[in-house]
């Protein structure tokens, strides 16, 4: 298994537009690292730690495009559980940097401040646990994927406005890390689950970059 992931991680560099890749990579992160900074609070840029794991997956199922993982006799782990490795990986590094921004001002908040942050925690691990879903598809069935996707993380939204942070007012910041945590490694198993049923299935050429579909039938 590890030896599956390292040679996952090796094999991206062969990805396509892997410059490209890393240089948004690490704008993101620096944007995201900038907003904790001022702010003093990670939920503020949880969505440009989202795009930083977003990038390596990218790459990861770009390489489904060559010779190279068609010939591997590692071809359905390097699209089904290697990805989904990589992206509870990078997710889980992300959610950890954000509490490093979060955490600190817990003590100095009042119980209303408090709630807030354990809510923002348990809805950053809805998001991780909804965007995991997504890779799990888009790669095989781009549009409609994409659709859900949007319909789901709207509809997250749209919950947070209705219910606001006072369903967290009972829910300690330790037990929303911990919650936040879970969906992540729920995210992981329903990642791996649906590449599992649509392995079969062929690179949607949409989800790809637009450069690299010129290569796809």
């Amino acid at each position: 298994m590890i030896k599956q992931i390292k040679l996952g991680m090796k094999m991206m560099k062969y990805g396509f537009g892997t410059k490209l890749s890393t240089a948004m990579g690490i704008l993101f992160l620096l944007l995201g690292l900038t907003i904790g900074f001022l702010t003093g609070h990670g939920g503020n840029a949880w969505v440009f730690y989202i795009m930083v794991a977003m990038w390596p997956i990218q790459l990861m199922y770009s390489l489904g495009v060559s010779g190279l993982v068609a010939s591997s006799p590692w071809k359905k782990a390097l699209e089904t559980w290697v990805p989904t490795a990589i992206s509870f990986l990078g997710l889980l590094a992300c959610y950890l940097l954000m509490l490093v921004f979060t955490l600190p001002g817990v003590e100095t908040s009042d119980a209303k401040g408090r709630a807030t942050i354990a809510s923002e925690l348990i809805f950053s691990g809805v998001m991780a646990m909804i965007l995991m879903l997504y890779c799990g598809t888009a790669y095989k069935h781009f549009v409609l994927s994409t659709v859900l996707f949007f319909i789901m993380i709207y509809g997250m939204f749209f919950v947070m406005e209705i219910i606001g942070s006072g369903f967290a007012e009972g829910i300690s910041i330790s037990a929303a890390t911990v919650i936040g945590l879970l969906e992540i490694v729920v995210g992981a198993f329903l990642q791996y689950g649906v590449s599992l049923l649509l392995y079969r299935y062929p690179l949607a050429k949409r989800a790809q970059l637009r450069a690299l579909q010129k290569y796809m039938p």
